[in-house]
């Protein structure tokens, strides 16, 4: 009877230190969790489907590999819904009306990514707490970085534009129980931080349901051309620029074949370089393919303009020249004398007339030769550089 009367103060004493030290949030946690059953869908009427509003947060682009289509991005999920069962009143509870709790002890969408580049997963990891209120409103942002299929199209690369959708469905719900939704048109993109080498042009965001309540996220995004056009396009066109002065230097250093092979040679590397950042298809080749591809063809001509002035240089002085050529000097000769007698000083006239008597011969025709193919080639040149830096980039 003693040990009774002893053992119950100390028992009573317990219980009240313990409920002293349980907060109004351990209190609500217990009354609302006693018979909650977080694998069962909070829909309170079948005919009324549970309503998820889901808004996709951008925080920045981690990868877009154009050679395997592979396009990941850093972002969250800001996901709100309403679940019946998660009320209470506030006024019980020492206006208690928000608890956070972890994601694993109630009932979540889990999206999940339709267009996976390697499996699909969701991302519930015991990670991201759960906020709810006493109106049975719970918000939810989980994030993770999250990778696609992309469809790339580099024809305009390097002043390309990418457009790459990512699709988000809450699997195994059809859209007559859950409707998943994007509350705004466009992404919010407080928390975005910019990428060395895409530039954000448009983001769209679009909610289905067909069968299968989805949302669609499309991004849209310009490639920042410097780093390319600095390292690959500039290069090769200073070194066919380059090229064009084979014309300039003298037949008789013997080193003008040498010199054009060599400058053809480096173009050809250049081309395996922007070559291996591409993808390997022939569906949609890449314009600077056909850019770079242009210039080794014309360092290739140079190369045969150089061999074939070369030969008319060092070709035999008896050898006559063709007749068709000396009336094509006549014909130069008699024009240029029309104009000189016509604008030139009167007493001049009789030394331009003692000029024109020189007689035509393989060296003048060599030089002939040469400033006819440097004029050809700078004309490729200037075309190819107006197409590629004027002419696409406005096409886009």
């Amino acid at each position: 009877m003693l040990v009774t009367k002893l053992f119950f103060p100390i028992v009573l004493f317990q219980a009240c230190f313990v409920n002293g030290r349980k907060s109004q949030a351990d209190i609500v946690y217990s009354d609302l969790f006693a018979d909650y059953n977080k694998n069962i869908l909070p829909q309170e009427k079948r005919s009324v489907p549970v309503n998820v509003s889901m808004t996709f947060l951008l925080f920045g682009i981690r990868e877009f590999d154009e050679l395997t289509g592979k396009f990941s991005v850093m972002a969250a999920f800001y996901l709100t819904w309403t679940d019946f069962r998660l009320k209470w009143n506030a006024s019980l509870y020492n206006n208690t009306n928000v608890l956070v709790i972890s994601e694993s002890n109630i009932w979540t969408p889990n999206p999940v990514i339709a267009n996976p580049y390697d499996s699909m997963k969701g991302f519930v990891n015991n990670m991201f707490p759960v906020t709810l209120n006493n109106q049975g409103k719970i918000i939810w942002v989980p994030g993770d970085i999250i990778s696609s299929v992309c469809d790339v199209d580099v024809t305009h690369y390097p002043f390309d534009v990418q457009i790459c959708e990512l699709d988000f469905v809450c699997w195994g719900y059809s859209s007559y129980s859950l409707v998943l939704h994007s509350p705004t048109k466009e992404l919010p993109l407080t928390h975005y931080s910019k990428h060395g080498e895409w530039r954000l042009v448009n983001t769209t965001t679009k909610s289905t349901n067909d069968g299968i309540s989805s949302v669609s996220v499309k991004i849209a995004m310009r490639r920042r051309p410097m780093f390319v056009v600095l390292n690959f396009i500039l290069p090769v066109v200073c070194m066919t620029v380059l090229n064009l002065l084979v014309f300039v230097l003298p037949v008789e250093s013997g080193e003008r074949v040498s010199y054009s092979i060599t400058v053809l040679l480096a173009i050809a590397v250049f081309f395996t370089l922007v070559g291996e950042n591409l993808p390997k298809t022939s569906f949609r080749t890449a314009i600077v393919s056909y850019f770079l591809f242009s210039y080794l063809i014309i360092s290739t001509v140079i190369c045969a303009f150089v061999i074939l002035s070369s030969s008319l240089y060092y070709a035999d002085a008896k050898r006559p020249v063709p007749k068709l050529l000396l009336r094509v000097q006549e014909k130069l000769r008699s024009r240029k004398s029309h104009r000189e007698r016509k604008y030139a000083l009167k007493e001049k006239s009789d030394d331009v007339l003692s000029d024109d008597e020189d007689i035509l011969t393989w060296k003048i025709l060599s030089r002939w030769f040469d400033n006819f193919a440097l004029g050809i080639c700078v004309l490729a040149i200037a075309a190819s550089v107006t197409v590629f830096f004027i002419i696409v980039p406005r096409e886009q």
